[in-house]
């Protein structure tokens, strides 16, 4: 091992480049942002060779003090960086490191909820002078379904006969870098 400090932003730079040949474009992009927003500036002085992982998971559990950081969230954030510590095993051999992702127990938000008023007035504002705004807020609470879904609905995709939304693509935001648009559709093949 050599005693020249390599920086941990280098070799996770280096494993961003790596990754973005092979992964779904959606993927790579969830990574590079989880990396740039969340990892890179808590990791950027470090050698990654003097890196061990009592202080990794030190590090992490700051991350997620920093952050109101859900369990999905969380795992991302973990994920990105267990990736990045097997590329700089396996190209710049450091030591085997595998973090747990163990966030901290913080009390669980109040999360306000309507009541049955407050939705028998919405359901009431939704219906007057329907459009298609409108219309996509009532197939939410009617169905479930997630906005990425009712976005990309098409006509055909509603069969007023049987009753039946059948759910065959989602739109996802995601950076497409060199376009102004920043929308991507994604397929999938799911009916409700």
């Amino acid at each position: 091992m050599s005693k020249n400090k390599i920086l941990f932003n280098k070799v996770a730079e280096e494993w961003l480049n790596s990754i973005e040949k092979y992964l779904k474009y959606s993927t790579y992009v969830k990574y590079r942002t989880v990396y740039r927003k969340y990892i890179k500036n808590n990791f950027k002085d470090y050698d990654i060779t003097s890196l061990n992982e009592e202080h990794l998971q030190d590090e992490l559990l700051k991350i997620y003090e920093d952050i109101y950081a859900s369990s999905s969230l969380c795992k991302s954030i973990n994920c990105v960086l267990n990736q990045i510590l097997d590329y700089g095993r396996r190209y710049y051999h450091i030591p085997f490191i595998k973090l747990s992702c163990e966030k901290q127990k913080r009390k669980n938000r109040n999360i306000d909820v309507l009541n049955k008023t407050e939705q028998a007035s919405l359901i009431k504002q939704l219906y007057k002078g329907m459009d298609a705004d409108k219309l996509g807020i009532v197939i939410c609470l009617a169905t479930g379904l997630r906005l990425g879904e009712i976005c990309a609905l098409r006509w055909e995709d509603i069969d007023m006969k049987e009753k039946l939304i059948h759910v065959k693509r989602s739109v996802q935001r995601i950076e497409v870098d060199g376009y102004k648009s920043k929308t991507q559709s994604c397929r999938n093949s799911q009916s409700q």
